[in-house]
């Protein structure tokens, strides 16, 4: 089970609604996205090209790795 720090349920809490996935790719990178992404060879991708962002806390999330075999929504890291 993934845990995350108080300050990462905050900043969690304020990601725009949008986005509802999180999740970080082989080469470390953390993005959020706006549907439900999968897992390819290299990255978490989706089929609408504006749907991912790359996240500004990048450092932090480390719960949220590219070994994960589902992206995490975003609300269950604040409502945890």
């Amino acid at each position: 089970m993934k845990t995350f720090s108080d300050e990462e349920k905050i900043i969690a809490k304020g990601i725009d609604k949008d986005f509802l996935w999180m999740a970080r790719d082989s080469d470390g990178v953390l993005y959020v996205f706006r549907d439900k992404p999968e897992k390819g060879g290299w990255i978490w991708d989706t089929s609408a090209s504006d749907s991912a962002s790359p996240f500004l806390f990048n450092d932090m999330f480390s719960s949220i790795k590219w070994e994960d075999e589902e992206p995490t929504l975003i609300s269950s890291i604040y409502s945890s």
